[in-house]
């Protein structure tokens, strides 16, 4: 765990995430690991009007996806993620375990409730070396 609190939402964030300028909003960061190795860093944003008490919560040990279900009663029904490429900015570097140079993976996640609410905005960054992405395209 890197961090979780709750912090009032910058210009950039209140857009992002559809809530109005210093509004609470429930910040959890983590590094997510494999066989103990970091994988990703990812960093989650729930306005705090809908979990109002959640920072107490121990990420640590307990889903945050669990959190919304069962004390919130929120269920994530779909997401989008816009996926890019980058080289790892030097904070990443170290966070991840990667050399200088090394290419990651930067998604942008959008989840959405019951009606089509925005429930969580996340931003990860993943190692590229220890992360694939497949895609189905179907025409319709």
């Amino acid at each position: 765990m890197v961090r979780q609190e709750v912090v009032p939402a910058d210009h950039e964030l209140a857009v992002r995430l559809g809530t109005r300028l210093h509004e609470p909003v429930f910040c959890l960061e983590r590094v997510r690991r494999v066989d103990g190795r970091p994988v990703a860093w990812q960093r989650s944003h729930i306005q705090y009007a809908k979990v109002p008490g959640i920072e107490a919560r121990d990420f640590a040990k307990f889903s945050l996806y669990e959190a919304l279900r069962d004390r919130y009663r929120l269920v994530i029904n779909s997401a989008d993620e816009l996926i890019q490429a980058r080289i790892a900015a030097p904070h990443e570097l170290t966070l991840l375990g990667l050399e200088a140079g090394a290419a990651v993976f930067q998604i942008e996640r959008r989840s959405f409730g019951e009606g089509g609410d925005l429930l969580e905005l996340v931003d990860s960054v993943y190692r590229s070396d220890r992360y694939e992405i497949r895609l189905t395209l179907t025409r319709q």
